[in-house]
């Protein structure tokens, strides 16, 4: 099968002690693409030597020189790590990885007919395809509100639809894949350490010459795996709650889209409670913080309020789902999202038969024993 691969695709992929297992089926994704004009850049973030020793073993095993390593000298967080990856790129196109989710294989050719056939688009919004993996349970499901945008309909309506839809879109973090010329106007916020790809959204509703220059990505390619894990509560939380509070900072202007957003989402008490939970998560424990919490509320009705954005933001920002290790919140997801397993498989497995050659074949055939 000819495949036009004139864009040199450059994927970004931080690494920080990532779970072996998933960072092998992230590599082998990449590897498996059918669009073969592509670079990988790993941005080793101060991993411990046995994970590096891990990276440099396993990496050297492929001998794909088409994969470059690049070692910070310290854990500088996900952020600046993927600014070092935009820097040491060569690509015309810029897409992210993390380390435990994966590529689909038509991946890189979609998103380069999609800039091909949209000169005019620099930015590529693609909705998850949230890969739950849960104990011996794998679902392969897409958020309800995004089905109806990735539809194809040609009328002129549905058209405008889709471009303000775009920018809506951008609310809910979707991934994306940048064209070079516009990182001298974006760039990740390395005061973050979670939450990074919110404020790049952000940044992007905030630049105006950039609102018509992105486009919804309308096919499958990129799976979020959502896994159960086991990591230290108090480090973990300190940085999702600090970055969510950052981010609310940055955007104060009331007459800004973001404030707006934030302000419509009703979130802004829970922002208010991320700052002083972070700051209990940093100097004492979340106990003594819940000890404490209502001793500063006078009425009955601020305790009452205090109780219900307590229990809720406890609920929303994984506290109790990381105390016991298991991902409570995102198994709520199958009940509002739409089974994509059968079609993706399917798929997956015309593509690994059909449509993938003597280089590929052999890594869509690992994806396929890894994800069923």
């Amino acid at each position: 099968m000819e495949r036009n691969n004139s864009f040199l695709i450059s994927t970004v992929i931080p690494y920080c002690n990532p779970k072996q297992e998933f960072f092998k089926d992230a590599i082998y994704s990449v590897l498996a693409q059918s669009y073969q004009n592509w670079e990988m850049l790993i941005v080793n973030d101060g991993s411990t030597e046995e994970s590096k020793s891990f990276l440099k073993k396993f990496i050297n095993s492929l001998n794909e020189k088409r994969i470059s390593i690049i070692h910070l000298d310290k854990n500088s967080g996900v952020s600046f790590a993927k600014n070092k990856g935009i820097e040491s790129s060569k690509g015309e196109i810029i897409s992210f990885l993390d380390a435990d989710d994966l590529y689909l294989p038509w991946y890189f050719e979609e998103i380069a007919k999609s800039f091909q056939q949209n000169p005019n688009i620099s930015i590529l919004a693609v909705p998850d395809l949230c890969y739950y993996h849960h104990w011996k349970q794998k679902k392969m499901i897409l958020p309800v509100y995004y089905e109806t945008l990735l539809k194809p309909n040609p009328s002129i309506l549905f058209l405008l639809e889709k471009s303000l839809a775009a920018r809506y879109m951008l609310v809910y973090t979707p991934r994306l894949v940048l064209k070079r010329n516009i990182l001298n106007v974006l760039k990740f916020d390395i005061e973050l350490k979670s939450g990074e790809d919110t404020d790049l959204c952000y940044q992007i509703l905030n630049t105006e010459d950039l609102l018509n220059k992105i486009m919804i990505f309308s096919g499958h390619g990129y799976l979020y795996r959502i896994h159960s894990h086991q990591g230290r509560l108090t480090q973990k939380m300190e940085f999702i709650l600090q970055s969510r509070y950052k981010i609310f900072k940055k955007y104060q202007d009331k007459d800004s889209m973001i404030y707006k957003i934030i302000k419509n989402a009703m979130v802004i008490d829970r922002w208010k409670f991320c700052k002083e939970l972070a700051d209990y998560s940093r100097h004492g424990s979340i106990s003594d913080y819940l000890k404490s919490t209502f001793s500063n509320f006078k009425s009955v009705k601020d305790k009452i309020k205090s109780i219900r954005v307590l229990i809720k933001t406890i609920w929303e920002y994984r506290v109790l789902s990381e105390m016991l290790g298991l991902d409570i919140l995102n198994s709520k997801k199958l009940h509002k999202c739409i089974n994509k397993t059968k079609e993706i498989k399917e798929c997956l497995y015309n593509y690994s038969n059909n449509g993938s050659d003597i280089n590929t074949k052999t890594y869509s055939e690992e994806l396929l024993k890894s994800l069923f």
